[in-house]
């Protein structure tokens, strides 16, 4: 049995499902099942220069066998010889798999506000998924998940770390958004990821829907920082999403919940990370024709790219 995460990463990856977050006291109630929390008062409005056309969603059965091919061809086995926390930067492994390994589980405060979620995801998947890319690709080491530090309108239900060169920064590759459970509701997730059209303006301007507005947001600050790549969190469910080249189509994953196996969020949200970095063996956005098309045209195209 491996004591350590980086003894066998595959297998860690593989069985590290992230600590059930509880909230705080004072945290608003969330909606009742199947309803939105109608508190995702984005600042959003309709606006001419968004491209955003047509929204497709990648097949749960082909992504998760996507992901568990990458994990099992490319994530090692055999141990690095090296200790799960970099004693440099302080990096590591940080999500507890008790099942194959010795990791302590990290405290964190019971969030009641979004700066405590976005702790609990910077501290265990997003500092885990860093030390994974470091550890399997040490071509990424200038590399890492970095909190949005510019004042936004919607900081209070709204907030976003990016996956940025130390050398560079201003050269992006993935952005990770995060809203409160109380803020996202399931519901709300769900209705953002079924979401397949986005409203275009055309003479009167149509009315935006909270899962609009979120797809508005999302839209606006990846084309700010070039981004195509994308991650919607509230820790309890997660989706990776991608824009076209053309930023005219968006193509999203099944949701995942926090305790997901097989795969687990950290083996999706590393894919992803890997993705976005155009690492061997990962996704490639497909091209797309500017006009609104059907998804069974693209199902040829929800493929890996093998290229070495």
């Amino acid at each position: 049995m491996a004591w350590r995460g980086s003894d066998n990463l595959g297998y860690y990856l593989s069985q590290a499902v992230l600590p059930q977050m509880v909230t705080g006291v004072g945290t608003p109630e969330m909606p009742r099942q199947g309803h939105g929390s109608h508190r995702n008062k984005l600042t959003v409005r309709p606006e001419p220069y968004r491209k955003l056309q047509s929204i497709y969603q990648l097949i749960e059965e082909v992504f998760d066998t996507l992901i568990l091919e990458w994990i099992e061809d490319y994530i090692p086995v055999e141990s690095l010889g090296v200790e799960d926390e970099d004693e440099t930067t302080g990096e590591r492994l940080s999500v507890p798999a008790n099942i194959c390994c010795n990791i302590p589980p990290m405290p964190l405060n019971r969030p009641s506000e979004i700066s405590r979620v976005s702790v609990w995801i910077d501290q265990l998947p997003l500092e885990t998924v860093q030390r994974t890319m470091h550890l399997v690709y040490p071509e990424t080491k200038n590399w890492k998940f970095v909190h949005n530090d510019v004042i936004d309108i919607d900081k209070d239900i709204f907030d976003h770390f990016q996956w940025k060169d130390r050398n560079d920064p201003q050269n992006s590759r993935l952005v990770v958004v995060v809203q409160p459970p109380w803020i996202l509701s399931p519901q709300d997730v769900q209705n953002f990821q079924e979401c397949q059209l986005f409203p275009t303006c055309k003479g009167r301007d149509p009315a935006l829907k909270s899962k609009d507005r979120l797809w508005g947001k999302i839209w606006d600050l990846c084309v700010r920082q070039n981004c195509p790549w994308f991650v919607v969190s509230t820790y309890d469910r997660w989706i990776f999403g991608a824009f076209s080249q053309g930023w005219t189509a968006a193509f999203v994953t099944p949701i995942f919940e926090w305790n997901f196996q097989c795969p687990t969020v950290l083996a999706a949200l590393t894919y992803w990370t890997a993705s976005a970095m155009g690492l061997p063996g990962t996704w490639d956005i497909p091209e797309v024709s500017v006009k609104p098309v059907y998804l069974t045209q693209f199902l040829s195209l929800f493929t890996t790219s093998k290229s070495e």
